[in-house]
């Protein structure tokens, strides 16, 4: 099984690493999709990481980044990991995603998913989102993507960005519970 980890606006930093290191012996490949090629930014902060993402890549750039990737793997088994922008990334590209077949997602606390509500995904979903979100009612996004095939949503108590340790609102309860959840998904 492989898993493809889908960064947030920070890209493939150190800290998402050392995630990887914690839950990745269970998959035969491991590979990081990130918006800026592997190429480490080392933004100072959240603001100037989501400015740049958002004058020089967008999501849609980003979505289509990551379904070039996914070329050619139609039969392997893979499961996707996204946080963030890269959760966005996976739901927006998830409505075509109908011939991998062996494709799962697990996706973090993404801002974007308000804007592609209609989207009904191809594979298996599950979400975990933040306790609230700046943008939208995070219960009204649940209840309404409760009842779509392919998805399952969940409500952590954290907030978004729990996950990442250069983000503000990292959580070391919260990183250490879904390390875990993470290790036997």
């Amino acid at each position: 099984m492989k898993l493809k980890v889908v960064s947030d606006i920070f890209g493939n930093t150190k800290a998402l690493l050392e995630l990887l290191v914690n839950i990745s012996s269970k998959y035969s490949h491991v590979e990081v999709i990130d918006p800026y090629g592997g190429e480490d930014l080392s933004f100072r902060d959240e603001t100037e990481a989501y400015a740049y993402f958002k004058s020089q890549i967008g999501l849609d750039t980003y979505a289509e980044t990551l379904h070039a990737k996914l070329q050619g793997n139609q039969s392997e088994e893979i499961t996707l990991l996204g946080f963030s922008v890269g959760a966005s990334a996976i739901w927006a590209l998830s409505e075509k995603l109908e011939l991998y077949k062996d494709t799962k997602a697990i996706c973090f606390y993404s801002s974007q998913l308000r804007m592609y509500l209609e989207i009904n995904p191809k594979i298996p979903i599950t979400w975990y989102f933040a306790a609230t979100e700046p943008t939208y009612d995070v219960q009204q996004v649940c209840e309404r993507l409760s009842f779509k095939a392919n998805v399952q949503c969940h409500k952590t108590k954290y907030l978004h960005g729990f996950m990442n340790e250069r983000s503000n609102n990292f959580d070391r309860e919260g990183y250490a519970s879904f390390l875990s959840i993470l290790g036997k998904a």
